[in-house]
């Protein structure tokens, strides 16, 4: 049966080679169109999801109207962080990252430049996944430290497994600990680094100060929709009050 519908169409092709060749292309066409879409859209869906804990991973960002005027920002001040966890039960744990880590590191007669560098708080590793080659999650713990990865490490040392507890440069008296090599970032990521600092001090008090990256994780037993429906009491407490603080400040001079 088979062959007699095979044999069928194959003399179909022969006598109608224009019309068959273009229905042949076509569908060829279609198929191989369907599968780069279905490509893209997969590797779309797949960013940041190797993190344990993707779905309870959220980022704070600002919205503001006024008049004709508007902002929409990524960024936040140092205190959000802080503040979120102190204020909503449903926020298990917080971070924050800033992108201006980078440098020349120098490490005897090597000066490696590397822009690709975060600060970030010492909870990091506890709010995103990635794999430990040497050290573990509480990397970041001390002042000073660094985690690196396993590229940087052998652009460094040669061998990443000499990474750990070695002193690292960035000019000016400004030594890191590395604390901890890890895997490299997978590109399916939607920021990449090369090495997280750990975040030196910063003044929790400047509401008005918008150069940091926050990232909450949610408590399991929490939804992102509760925490939402609590954000007009928290503007109002925190920014609209260090606002009006400001505010006051200049009318008094």
């Amino acid at each position: 049966m088979f062959k007699n519908h095979l044999t069928t169409a194959l003399r179909t092709i022969r006598k109608n080679k224009t019309f068959s060749a273009i229905n042949i292309g076509g569908l060829a066409i279609g198929l191989a169109v369907c599968w780069l879409i279905m490509l893209y859209v997969s590797n779309e869906l797949s960013y940041d999801r190797y993190h344990a804990n993707a779905n309870r991973i959220y980022r704070i960002a600002q919205h503001a109207e006024w008049g004709e005027g508007h902002f929409n920002l990524a960024s936040t001040s140092p205190p959000f962080a802080q503040a979120f966890k102190n204020t909503f039960p449903e926020v298990q744990d917080a971070v924050r990252l800033d992108a201006e880590g980078g440098g020349t590191i120098t490490y005897g007669d090597k000066h490696i430049k590397e822009d690709n560098i975060l600060f970030a708080d010492s909870s990091f590793f506890r709010v995103f996944s990635y794999t430990f080659l040497f050290g573990n999650e509480d990397a970041l713990e001390k002042p000073q430290s660094i985690v690196i990865t396993k590229t940087l490490a052998g652009k460094i040392f040669g061998d990443p497994s000499m990474a750990m507890n070695k002193r690292i440069s960035f000019g000016n008296g400004n030594d890191n600990l590395v604390t901890g090599v890890i895997d490299d970032v997978p590109a399916n990521s939607h920021f990449t680094f090369s090495a997280i600092r750990r975040m030196p001090e910063t003044d929790n008090s400047q509401w008005g100060q918008s150069y940091l990256y926050t990232y909450l994780l949610l408590d399991k037993n929490n939804e992102i929709e509760k925490l939402n429906a609590k954000l007009p009491s928290f503007y109002d407490k925190y920014i609209m009050a260090a606002m009006e603080k400001v505010a006051g400040k200049v009318n008094y001079r």
